[in-house]
């Protein structure tokens, strides 16, 4: 499988343009996705962020969440975990 980073570079992202000056909090490394359309697999880097508009929020990848928008993706993949779980066992 290979796998394609994609730009980390915080300056070129155009999520950085809606949010303002923003600083990383902490780095959670990457997680890799798959991209159907073309079967290419990206690495995305895993973000806490503090901005001026956004507050404390999460990147991932070329993407920004504020922190409500973050705690409405972990309940629903906490939920998908869980249905996983139970389909296993």
């Amino acid at each position: 499988m290979e796998t394609r980073k994609l730009d980390s570079n915080r300056n070129t992202r155009k999520a950085r343009d809606m949010s303002g000056k923003s600083t990383t909090l902490y780095d959670f490394g990457t997680v890799t996705a798959r991209i159907d359309a073309t079967g290419e697999y990206v690495e995305l880097p895993v973000r806490m962020t503090l901005t001026g508009k956004l507050g404390i929020g999460v990147e991932v990848g070329p993407l920004s969440l504020s922190i409500n928008d973050s705690k409405v993706l972990a309940s629903i993949l906490d939920e998908i975990n869980n249905r996983a779980d139970w389909s296993e066992s």
